[in-house]
């Protein structure tokens, strides 16, 4: 289950940065955002691949965008309604990480 992101691991110092990108805007029909992975530099044969997660602006999804029940119980319960902007550095948000980075800032 899941997609190709499944594969890849989180890192204070990625080599992928992440897209939305929205079919919506060549097929009206299909409104499901997606995501995109960009190189931010050369990436070596065999090197892991890795992305920052909670690298920008967190948004509680829209009511066109799907949750899962996790999440919609946990925006819930913070009291944050669809399209509420949420700090990064919420609580309740931040794990720890353990990626190695040489400027891990020690959370996801």
């Amino acid at each position: 289950y899941g997609n190709a992101a499944r594969f890849m691991n989180a890192s204070c110092s990625p080599n992928l940065k992440p897209s939305r990108f929205s079919e919506a805007r060549s097929d009206p029909s299909c409104s499901t955002p997606r995501v995109i992975f960009h190189a931010l530099r050369d990436i070596f044969p065999n090197e892991e691949l890795t992305w920052r997660y909670n690298a920008g602006e967190l948004v509680v999804p829209t009511s066109r965008e799907r949750t899962t029940g996790a999440e919609s119980r946990l925006n819930s319960r913070l009291g944050r309604r669809r399209g509420d902007r949420v700090e990064k550095d919420d609580p309740e948000l931040r794990h720890v990480c353990v990626c190695g980075a040489k400027g891990c800032d020690g959370f996801l």
